[in-house]
């Protein structure tokens, strides 16, 4: 996180281009990125997942102790989201990062490494084209 560019994600999770086209990134001045709404106080985040089918969010990102603890938080507790937090793909600039991780662990997520998501990824089935294009 302290390198040049280090807010861009890792390369082995970073959505493609074609991901980035189709909205399915978001950026927010939250802390839970589930916090910014429509004109009738609905979740666009959460609206995002549902008309995708979501049913498990991998959480990567800044600010461990603030937008990812609230996102994961969000998650598991309101909107029911299986929720797994991607530790070397997360960061922050205090001594909070790791007792954070720990809280999440213990609360509401699967904690696992790029490496471990990607080896899990890589055993799935790919997805049909009509789910790629939603």
């Amino acid at each position: 996180i302290y390198l040049e560019n280090g807010t861009l994600p890792m390369k082995e999770i970073a959505p493609t281009g074609e991901e980035i086209a189709a909205g399915l990134t978001i950026k927010s001045s939250h802390l839970s990125k589930f916090a910014d709404v429509d004109s009738h106080g609905r979740s666009t985040f959460l609206l995002k997942l549902r008309a995708l089918g979501v049913d498990t969010l991998v959480i990567v990102g800044a600010w461990s102790e603030d937008c990812v603890a609230a996102t994961a938080f969000d998650a598991v507790d309101k909107y029911n989201l299986d929720t797994v937090v991607v530790e070397d793909a997360i960061g922050t600039a205090t001594p909070t990062h790791f007792p954070a991780i720990e809280v999440m662990r213990a609360a509401v997520a699967k904690v696992v490494s790029t490496a471990q998501l990607v080896a899990y990824m890589d055993k799935l089935p790919p997805l049909a084209p009509e789910v790629r294009s939603q």
